[in-house]
Protein backbone atom coordinates (compact mmCIF):
# COMPACT_ATOMS: atom_id res chain seq x y z
CA UNK A 1 0.00 0.00 0.00
CA UNK A 2 1.26 3.52 -1.02
CA UNK A 3 1.83 5.74 1.84
CA UNK A 4 0.55 9.29 1.97
CA UNK A 5 1.88 12.14 3.04
CA UNK A 6 -0.72 14.90 3.75
CA UNK A 7 0.63 18.55 3.19
CA UNK A 8 -2.52 20.29 5.49
CA UNK A 9 -5.71 19.91 8.04
CA UNK A 10 -7.55 21.68 10.43
CA UNK A 11 -7.86 18.98 12.93
CA UNK A 12 -5.86 21.21 16.39
CA UNK A 13 -7.98 24.26 15.90
CA UNK A 14 -11.29 21.96 15.78
CA UNK A 15 -9.97 20.46 18.71
CA UNK A 16 -9.68 23.46 20.30
CA UNK A 17 -13.07 24.53 19.06
CA UNK A 18 -14.95 21.60 20.45
CA UNK A 19 -16.81 22.48 23.54
CA UNK A 20 -16.59 18.90 24.90
CA UNK A 21 -12.97 17.68 25.09
CA UNK A 22 -12.24 15.15 22.59
CA UNK A 23 -8.36 14.26 21.66
CA UNK A 24 -6.82 13.37 18.51
CA UNK A 25 -7.13 9.24 18.74
CA UNK A 26 -10.31 9.14 18.35
CA UNK A 27 -11.98 12.97 17.35
CA UNK A 28 -15.12 12.90 15.69
CA UNK A 29 -12.72 15.35 12.92
CA UNK A 30 -12.20 14.07 9.61
CA UNK A 31 -8.45 13.74 10.36
CA UNK A 32 -7.82 11.49 14.02
CA UNK A 33 -5.41 8.79 13.63
CA UNK A 34 -7.59 5.61 13.72
CA UNK A 35 -8.31 7.14 10.33
CA UNK A 36 -4.69 7.87 9.64
CA UNK A 37 -3.68 5.04 10.49
CA UNK A 38 -6.17 2.80 8.64
CA UNK A 39 -5.24 5.63 5.84
CA UNK A 40 -1.74 4.45 5.08
CA UNK A 41 -0.86 7.93 6.58
CA UNK A 42 2.51 8.24 6.98
CA UNK A 43 3.43 11.95 8.02
CA UNK A 44 0.47 14.53 8.62
CA UNK A 45 0.94 18.38 8.48
CA UNK A 46 -1.21 19.93 11.01
CA UNK A 47 -1.88 23.34 10.58
CA UNK A 48 -2.40 25.94 13.82
CA UNK A 49 -4.94 27.81 11.97
CA UNK A 50 -5.28 31.86 13.83
CA UNK A 51 -8.67 33.94 12.46
CA UNK A 52 -7.50 37.19 13.48
CA UNK A 53 -10.80 39.21 13.22
CA UNK A 54 -12.03 36.46 15.61
CA UNK A 55 -9.95 37.16 18.35
CA UNK A 56 -10.88 39.22 21.14
CA UNK A 57 -9.06 38.36 24.49
CA UNK A 58 -5.79 37.62 23.02
CA UNK A 59 -2.65 38.62 20.69
CA UNK A 60 -2.41 36.65 17.47
CA UNK A 61 0.80 35.33 19.08
CA UNK A 62 -0.68 34.23 22.38
CA UNK A 63 -3.50 32.55 20.50
CA UNK A 64 -1.09 30.57 18.25
CA UNK A 65 1.42 29.43 21.10
CA UNK A 66 -2.31 27.87 22.92
CA UNK A 67 -2.71 25.89 19.71
CA UNK A 68 1.08 24.95 19.05
CA UNK A 69 0.67 23.73 23.11
CA UNK A 70 -2.54 21.93 22.16
CA UNK A 71 -0.90 20.36 18.97
CA UNK A 72 2.57 19.44 21.34
CA UNK A 73 0.41 17.76 24.15
CA UNK A 74 -2.24 16.06 21.86
CA UNK A 75 1.51 14.33 19.73
CA UNK A 76 2.95 13.73 22.81
CA UNK A 77 -0.31 11.98 24.48
CA UNK A 78 0.56 9.33 22.16
CA UNK A 79 4.07 8.19 21.65
CA UNK A 80 3.59 4.98 20.21
CA UNK A 81 1.35 6.18 17.37
CA UNK A 82 3.05 9.49 16.35
CA UNK A 83 5.63 11.57 16.54
CA UNK A 84 7.11 15.14 15.79
CA UNK A 85 9.64 15.32 13.10
CA UNK A 86 12.27 18.25 11.62
CA UNK A 87 13.91 16.52 9.23
CA UNK A 88 14.21 13.95 6.44
CA UNK A 89 15.76 11.27 8.71
CA UNK A 90 13.08 11.80 11.74
CA UNK A 91 10.75 10.62 8.94
CA UNK A 92 12.64 7.98 7.89
CA UNK A 93 13.00 7.31 11.50
CA UNK A 94 9.13 7.12 11.75
CA UNK A 95 8.46 4.89 9.03
CA UNK A 96 10.74 2.39 10.49
CA UNK A 97 8.99 2.06 13.01
CA UNK A 98 5.62 2.00 11.57
CA UNK A 99 4.07 5.53 13.20
CA UNK A 100 3.38 8.39 11.76
CA UNK A 101 5.08 11.23 11.13
CA UNK A 102 3.98 14.98 12.32
CA UNK A 103 4.67 18.78 11.56
CA UNK A 104 3.33 21.49 12.90
CA UNK A 105 2.99 24.13 10.53
CA UNK A 106 1.32 27.90 10.55
CA UNK A 107 -1.23 29.12 8.94
CA UNK A 108 -1.67 32.97 8.65
CA UNK A 109 1.56 35.21 9.08
CA UNK A 110 -0.14 38.02 11.28
CA UNK A 111 0.39 35.92 13.81
CA UNK A 112 4.14 37.08 14.18
CA UNK A 113 3.19 41.03 14.28
CA UNK A 114 5.44 41.69 12.20
CA UNK A 115 8.56 39.98 13.83
CA UNK A 116 9.43 36.59 13.32
CA UNK A 117 11.38 36.59 15.93
CA UNK A 118 8.78 36.11 18.39
CA UNK A 119 8.95 32.47 17.89
CA UNK A 120 12.81 32.57 19.02
CA UNK A 121 12.17 34.50 21.96
CA UNK A 122 9.17 32.07 23.33
CA UNK A 123 11.88 29.15 22.89
CA UNK A 124 14.06 31.28 24.83
CA UNK A 125 11.32 31.84 27.23
CA UNK A 126 10.90 28.25 27.87
CA UNK A 127 14.41 27.40 28.28
CA UNK A 128 14.03 30.03 31.08
CA UNK A 129 11.33 28.65 32.95
CA UNK A 130 12.27 25.13 32.86
CA UNK A 131 15.85 26.79 34.58
CA UNK A 132 13.80 28.08 37.45
CA UNK A 133 11.50 24.58 37.71
CA UNK A 134 15.15 22.80 37.94
CA UNK A 135 16.51 25.19 40.57
CA UNK A 136 13.23 25.68 42.58
CA UNK A 137 13.01 21.40 42.97
CA UNK A 138 16.93 20.82 42.88
CA UNK A 139 16.80 18.86 39.57
CA UNK A 140 14.86 15.88 41.02
CA UNK A 141 12.42 15.74 38.19
CA UNK A 142 13.30 12.56 36.07
CA UNK A 143 10.71 11.60 34.60
CA UNK A 144 8.51 14.88 33.47
CA UNK A 145 5.47 13.52 32.47
CA UNK A 146 4.83 11.84 35.98
CA UNK A 147 4.59 14.96 37.69
CA UNK A 148 1.16 16.30 37.85
CA UNK A 149 0.51 19.80 36.99
CA UNK A 150 3.86 20.29 35.46
CA UNK A 151 3.26 20.67 31.72
CA UNK A 152 0.48 23.41 32.89
CA UNK A 153 3.23 24.82 34.92
CA UNK A 154 5.54 25.16 32.27
CA UNK A 155 3.24 26.90 30.04
CA UNK A 156 1.81 29.98 32.49
CA UNK A 157 5.60 30.06 33.51
CA UNK A 158 7.05 30.75 30.05
CA UNK A 159 4.35 33.27 29.39
CA UNK A 160 5.19 34.78 32.59
CA UNK A 161 8.92 35.21 30.94
CA UNK A 162 7.35 36.44 27.83
CA UNK A 163 5.01 39.04 29.92
CA UNK A 164 8.10 40.37 31.95
CA UNK A 165 11.11 40.22 29.33
CA UNK A 166 9.54 40.11 25.92
CA UNK A 167 5.94 41.84 25.55
CA UNK A 168 6.04 45.47 25.09
CA UNK A 169 9.98 45.78 25.86
CA UNK A 170 8.93 44.33 28.90
CA UNK A 171 7.17 47.41 30.25
CA UNK A 172 3.69 45.58 31.07
CA UNK A 173 0.37 46.87 32.48
CA UNK A 174 0.11 47.47 35.77
CA UNK A 175 -3.08 44.82 35.88
CA UNK A 176 -4.86 42.85 33.78
CA UNK A 177 -7.53 40.03 34.24
CA UNK A 178 -7.17 36.79 32.61
CA UNK A 179 -9.47 33.85 32.64
CA UNK A 180 -10.95 35.24 35.46
CA UNK A 181 -8.33 36.07 38.17
CA UNK A 182 -6.60 39.76 38.19
CA UNK A 183 -2.79 39.51 37.39
CA UNK A 184 -0.79 42.57 38.40
CA UNK A 185 2.53 43.56 36.82
CA UNK A 186 4.92 46.04 38.13
CA UNK A 187 7.10 47.99 35.61
CA UNK A 188 10.98 48.64 36.56
CA UNK A 189 10.68 52.80 36.05
CA UNK A 190 7.71 53.26 37.89
CA UNK A 191 7.74 51.05 41.08
CA UNK A 192 11.35 50.26 41.50
CA UNK A 193 11.49 46.54 41.41
CA UNK A 194 13.62 45.87 38.51
CA UNK A 195 12.55 42.79 35.59
CA UNK A 196 15.02 40.09 37.41
CA UNK A 197 13.26 40.41 40.85
CA UNK A 198 9.33 40.46 39.58
CA UNK A 199 10.32 37.90 37.05
CA UNK A 200 11.75 35.69 40.23
CA UNK A 201 8.20 36.55 42.03
CA UNK A 202 6.50 35.51 39.96
CA UNK A 203 8.26 32.14 38.78
CA UNK A 204 8.08 30.87 42.15
CA UNK A 205 4.25 31.67 43.08
CA UNK A 206 3.22 30.06 39.30
CA UNK A 207 5.32 26.83 40.63
CA UNK A 208 4.69 27.20 43.92
CA UNK A 209 0.52 26.80 43.05
CA UNK A 210 0.74 23.76 40.53
CA UNK A 211 3.81 21.73 42.63
CA UNK A 212 3.64 22.39 46.13
CA UNK A 213 1.84 19.42 46.76
CA UNK A 214 4.37 16.74 44.66
CA UNK A 215 6.68 17.09 47.58
CA UNK A 216 9.19 18.53 44.92
CA UNK A 217 9.43 22.14 46.39
CA UNK A 218 11.21 20.79 49.73
CA UNK A 219 14.20 21.94 50.58
CA UNK A 220 15.47 18.53 52.25
CA UNK A 221 17.36 16.06 50.53
CA UNK A 222 18.07 12.58 51.29
CA UNK A 223 21.72 11.56 52.42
Amino acid sequence: MFQVIDMHCDTIPALQWKEKQEHLADADLQINLDKLEKGGSLCQCFSLFTFLKGLKDETPFEHVRKLADLWKSEVERYPDRICQIKTYADLMQVQKEGKIGAVMTVEEGGVYEGSIEKEADFKKCRRIAESYIDQYTLNRITVPEAVPGLKDCTCEMTEAVFDVCYKDAGQVKKSETTDGYSVTYVTEVSDGIDRTELLGQKMYRICRRYLLNTGLLSRSLKC
